[in-house]
């Protein structure tokens, strides 16, 4: 029945498949080509200017370009860089420990509401060990930009935290979570709310929060996070 159907015309529904060892022949033929067009050009520009050339000439380059780029930084820390980078991920570990999740509660402190602001602030020498370990300028900028950007936030979050901790009596972020049963502290402590929300995305490093990774010094602590 197929070849009937194959004699008179009709089109088949079986996907064509290229063969292996055909792909890996055509990606053969691309890499020849690319490279006779890098010589072809190599040769012509040296003759037009005058120096040595030919098919060697694109193995040079490539060889000088390795050789120059270099991959770290100059006498970069890379300890201090890694433990900047991770201690990002540990503190925000660190802060859920504290925060219940309807009735459980990994650690569950009289002094949370302390133990959450602490491990904020920790954010602070994360980010400035992520710019000092890389040992480059740009990165160095973008950590000290960071301090001066913690310094104005860190005060008015640590206020909008502790001002639902006096209302419900406790510093333990259950019993604060509990204390809002009849009415959320949002409602009657609308300001509070809005400056912790602030405060929050500042230190997201995001949007107009983010000077310690602005493109004016390249990208800030982030500059070297690939090569330090």
């Amino acid at each position: 029945m197929g070849e009937v159907l194959s004699m008179a015309g009709v089109a088949s529904t079986e996907p064509f498949a290229v063969p292996a060892g055909w792909a890996f022949v055509a990606l053969l033929i691309l890499c020849g080509l690319a490279l006779f067009a890098a010589a072809l050009d190599g040769a012509l520009s040296a003759r037009a200017n005058g120096t040595a050339g030919g098919l060697s000439r694109p193995f040079g380059e490539a060889a000088r370009l390795l050789r120059q780029r270099r991959r770290t930084t100059v006498q970069a820390d890379s300890l201090l860089w890694r433990v900047g980078a991770a201690g990002l991920l540990v503190t925000a570990a660190l802060m859920v420990t504290v925060v219940p999740l309807g009735e459980w509660v990994i650690f569950d402190l009289d002094v949370g509401v302390m133990w959450f602001n602490a491990m904020d602030v920790l954010v602070w020498a994360a980010v400035w060990l992520t710019g000092w370990g890389a040992n480059s300028a740009h990165s160095l900028v973008g950590g000290y930009r960071f301090l001066a950007h913690g310094l104005g936030y860190e005060s008015p979050l640590m206020f909008a935290l502790v001002a639902p901790a006096i209302a419900a009596g406790s510093l333990n972020v259950g019993h604060v979570a509990a204390a809002q049963d009849g009415l959320w502290f949002a409602v009657w402590m609308p300001v509070a709310f809005l400056v912790y929300l602030f405060g929050v995305v500042a230190f997201s490093v995001t949007g107009p929060f983010a000077p310690a990774v602005g493109a004016d010094i390249a990208g800030g602590v982030r500059n070297e996070s690939v090569r330090a």
